[in-house]
């Protein structure tokens, strides 16, 4: 893995190296089956359902020659919260949440509706201050992983005489995801674009308007999900007696159509290009569009 390394200066002309150093591993398995449950002479089902699971394991990030820290603070939010809400450290997975864990708000008269985070070390809830905003401070710990444990795949088609139906759904299982969003916009400190929902009680009491966005447990939610990918519908027409047409057909197709989760966000599939944030959901994110589409397809020749 490429890493970049603080090296002396002089030898080098530059303070900082990039070098393929670190080492991760991955072991999972994957299943794929497939088959035609259902055949006559007028309806047909096909159907393939592929699952996977994967393990990831960093196993180092340093050398004999080229040393750094045995972790990677990651997942760093936008500002101005600008905490991270992950750790890459040596012998974990990528995704894993390292942060504050929230307990409750405070009902002390000085510090009425703000948060509350656990001690590790001692397990007693304290109030929160700016302190444990830090990325070395003590108050952080694991959190769960945004990595899903199963994925799934499942792609249908059904014919019936001149009428197809084609499905894909696909699902993942077993991971978290850290909704930045709430996060930011369920804030009464927030002056703009606050969520309705920003009034809501948390847990059970009310967020103190004083209360800056800070990264924090309680916007940690599980990520599983079933989506309806894609769903096109299509008529084949019968050209048997049509002059220059070979085949003809026409479909309407929806992707995007259907989610079922209890994950509070705008979308609960994430984008895994970045391995520094897996399960983040930002504050900035594009919705996922759904679309409509209509077609028509003509095969043309001469009979």
């Amino acid at each position: 893995m490429l890493w970049e390394y603080n090296v002396p200066v002089p030898p080098n002309l530059y303070n900082l190296q990039t070098a393929n150093v670190g080492e991760m591993d991955n072991r999972g398995v994957e299943v794929m089956l497939g088959g035609v449950p259902v055949r006559t002479k007028d309806f047909e089902w096909s159907t393939t359902l592929t699952m996977s699971h994967n393990k990831n394991n960093l196993v180092s990030l340093s050398n004999d020659m080229y040393e750094t820290d045995n972790y990677i603070d990651a997942g760093w939010l936008e500002e101005p919260t600008s905490m991270p809400v992950q750790r890459v450290y040596e012998g974990h997975s990528v995704g894993d949440f390292y942060m504050l864990k929230s307990t409750g708000l405070s009902n002390s008269k000085k510090g009425k509706g703000y948060w509350m985070i656990e001690n590790p070390e001692t397990g007693k809830s304290e109030m929160f201050v700016s302190g444990m905003r830090d990325s070395e401070s003590a108050y952080r710990q694991y959190m769960g992983s945004g990595l899903p444990k199963i994925n799934i795949g499942w792609s249908n088609t059904l014919r019936y005489r001149n009428f197809d139906l084609a499905l894909q759904m696909s699902g993942a299982f077993g991971h978290k995801i850290y909704n930045s969003q709430r996060m930011f916009y369920e804030n009464l400190n927030i002056g703009l674009n606050r969520y309705k929902s920003a009034v809501d009680p948390v847990y059970g009491r009310t967020l103190n308007t004083a209360q800056e966005p800070v990264a924090v447990s309680y916007y940690l939610e599980r990520g599983d999900y079933v989506k309806l990918d894609n769903a096109t519908l299509g008529y084949n027409f019968n050209t048997k007696n049509w002059k220059y047409v070979d085949k003809a057909r026409v479909y309407v197709s929806g992707t995007n159509l259907l989610c079922l989760t209890a994950y509070k966000g705008i979308d609960p599939e994430m984008s895994y290009g970045d391995i520094y944030s897996f399960g983040v959901d930002y504050r900035n994110k594009y919705p996922t569009i759904r679309a409509f589409t209509f077609g028509v397809n003509f095969t043309f020749g001469d009979k």
